[in-house]
This record gives C-alpha cells, sequence and structure tokens, in this order.
C-alpha cells in the first residue's frame, strides 16, 4: 500500500535543506565547506608544528614525520580552499587594470572577465588531467614518504586531493565564467564585432 504524503517518514520528506535550491547555490556551499576544511587544517598544522618545537625543547623527543606532514599538508590545503578563492574573487589577477576597463570600458571589461575564468578552467582541468596518471601509479604501487619504522604515509591521498581540488576549481572557474555578462564563445565573439561598428 502506497503511503499518503502525510504519512511518509520524516525521512521521506522533501522537506531537506537543498530541496528546491539552486544547484550553483549548493556548489557553493560546497566549496564554503572544503574551505572550511582547508581552514581547520592549517590551524590543526600550526598546533603540531608548536606542539614538536616545545617536544625538542623541553623533553628532546621531537615527534617523527613533522616535516613530511607539514609538506603534504599545505599543498592539500591550498587546493581546497581554492574554489572558495575563485568563488570570492580573490584569486590573483590584475585588478587594477580591470577596474579601470570597468569605469572606462565595460565592454572590454566584460571581455577581459570572461576570457580569465575561460583559461583558468582550462588551466585547472589541464593540471587535473596532469595529476590523474601520477595519482594512479601512487595508488597501484603503495609508495610513502617518511622513514620506515618511524613515521611514513601513502602518497596516494595527496595527490587524490590536488587532482579533486583541481577539478573542483575548474568547475568553479566555468560557473564563474557563466555568470559572466558573456556567457559562450559566440557572445563574446559578437560583442566583439558590435564594438568594432
Amino acid at each position: 500500500m502506497a503511503l499518503s504524503g502525510a504519512a511518509r517518514p520524516p525521512a521521506w520528506s522533501r522537506n531537506v535543506w537543498w530541496a528546491g535550491r539552486d544547484p550553483a547555490h549548493l556548489f557553493t556551499v560546497f566549496t564554503a565547506f572544503l574551505n572550511s576544511v582547508g581552514t581547520v587544517w592549517v590551524f590543526c598544522l600550526m598546533g603540531l608544528i608548536c606542539a614538536d618545537i616545545a617536544a625538542r625543547g623541553l623533553f628532546n623527543a621531537p615527534i617523527y614525520g613533522v616535516s613530511e606532514i607539514v609538506g603534504a599538508s599545505i599543498v592539500c590545503s591550498v587546493f581546497l580552499q581554492l574554489a572558495n578563492t575563485i568563488h570570492a574573487r580573490r584569486i590573483t589577477r590584475a585588478d587594477a587594470l580591470f577596474e579601470w576597463l570597468q569605469r572606462e570600458r565595460p565592454r572590454a571589461a566584460a571581455v577581459f572577465d570572461f576570457v580569465f575564468h575561460a583559461v583558468g578552467s582550462c588551466l585547472f582541468a589541464l593540471i587535473a588531467w596532469g595529476v590523474w596518471p601520477v595519482f594512479a601509479r601512487a595508488y597501484e604501487s603503495g609508495d610513502f614518504v617518511g622513514i620506515p619504522n618511524q613515521f611514513t604515509f601513502k602518497v596516494w591521498p595527496v595527490k587524490f586531493l590536488i587532482m579533486f581540488g583541481a577539478v573542483v576549481s575548474a568547475l568553479e572557474f566555468r560557473s564563474e565564467e557563466h555568470t559572466s555578462e558573456l556567457q559562450s564563445p559566440c557572445n563574446l565573439v559578437c560583442r566583439l564585432l558590435l564594438e568594432k561598428k
């Protein structure tokens, strides 16, 4: 017997926080979550470094693997935070030129913004494509870093997070490209032709 809407358990209800939300909004929430994970990771890393310094100074007993963890963590936290940085438009670019174009040449600024996001999307897609074989080899071979019998960890999770962060960043660039005034290469060409006329 089919259950009516009133008789459905709460788990079946459509009144969940993501119901009816724009996919772009959900993706923004996801990138903000990744940014938060990266931030917490950095704070934990700072605590680990301070603990290692204290252990060395007070007990002459360093914590094994701190240098390896720091090296891997910096890269992972950066790639986790990149997509939200792109969304907040805080990624490095020539803002002075862009702001001048927005004031003096709005159409040229729109072209500049579109090209910036299109190139960024392609660049991070290429990074993900380049890291994929490295990740696959590290996963199959079980490569690790560290000192055996003291501290080691697998390399493939680091490669995976780099690849995952690059994919999410490429999607965020693509999303920003679609929110630009020029939403397709066809519109870009049309605007340029109109400006010449």
